[in-house]
């Protein structure tokens, strides 16, 4: 069975996934040792190790920063501490909208099946 989204392929026949928006590439889901969501500052994207720059998902106080840009994705955290990123989001959102609620159920979602095979 192949679970198919936009970020990534989750192929549970061959124990594989493929990231298609992050650290491309294939890798085996039974070298997954933990995964999380979590949103990155917009700014930071592409620009240093994934998921370095981190946003809450509630709204900053008001006067700091109170709407910031960000995209959310997923941190893989492999056996071997590689570090990998599924960003969900493909353009720059900010907490509250309606894109950010989609992109963060999609993420929940992934984060859900990947789980599912890493507690098997």
């Amino acid at each position: 069975m192949i679970k198919e989204f936009s970020s990534i392929k989750i192929d549970f026949s061959n124990n594989a996934f493929q990231i298609l928006n992050g650290t491309e590439g294939k890798y085996s889901l039974s070298e997954i040792e933990r995964c999380v969501v979590l949103n990155e500052k917009a700014s930071k994207k592409g620009k240093q190790a994934p998921f370095l720059a981190l946003m809450p998902s509630s709204g900053l106080p008001t006067g700091i920063l109170s709407t910031p840009y960000l995209f959310v994705g997923i941190k893989i955290i492999m056996k071997d501490n590689r570090n990998l990123a599924v960003y969900v989001s493909k353009n720059n959102t900010q907490v509250g909208t309606e894109q950010y609620q989609k992109d963060n159920d999609e993420a929940k979602q992934i984060v859900k099946y990947l789980k599912s095979r890493i507690n098997t």
